[in-house]
């Protein structure tokens, strides 16, 4: 989803860089699709920092936030491509994440839902509003 080309890179002095980093200066997003932008606060030995995250898929998402005791989601965005009528890309903040399980189906892989202030439902495509009566839900991550 996130193209990047040998020209785009900002190449570190080794001192500068963890081995095997790797610095762009520029990445193309080449599908126009949803993605997530998630700011985590990361604690090593005594010292706390912010880090920013560009993810694609809802499985890499949910694998970050429930990744280390060390690292704690504080921010979570959904930039959406433009719509019909819309010109630019939107971005939607993002208070609760919910993983729902569907006892209908065999299937191991969940189903997440986003939900924005006042109840939104911020799935892709979607103007609903979330129900209180979803069975099998589990809260995955609450910044409200």
């Amino acid at each position: 989803m996130f193209l990047t080309n040998p020209s785009y890179q900002l190449v570190l002095p080794p001192a500068l860089a963890e081995p095997g980093e790797q610095v762009w200066r520029l990445v193309e997003l080449q599908l126009q699709l949803p993605w997530f932008l998630v700011t985590m606060l990361h604690t090593e030995e005594d010292v706390t920092f912010r880090r920013t995250f560009f993810l694609c898929w809802e499985t890499d998402l949910i694998e970050l936030l429930v990744s280390t005791a060390a690292t704690r989601p504080v921010a979570l965005q959904m930039v959406q491509p433009p719509s019909d009528g819309v010109s630019g890309w939107s971005t939607r903040s993002i208070t609760r994440v919910w993983r729902l399980r569907d006892a209908e189906r065999d299937d191991e892989r969940p189903f997440v839902v986003f939900e924005g202030a006042e109840g939104a439902c911020l799935c892709p495509g979607s103007g609903d509003t979330l129900g209180a009566d979803f069975e099998g839900r589990e809260v995955l991550l609450d910044l409200s």
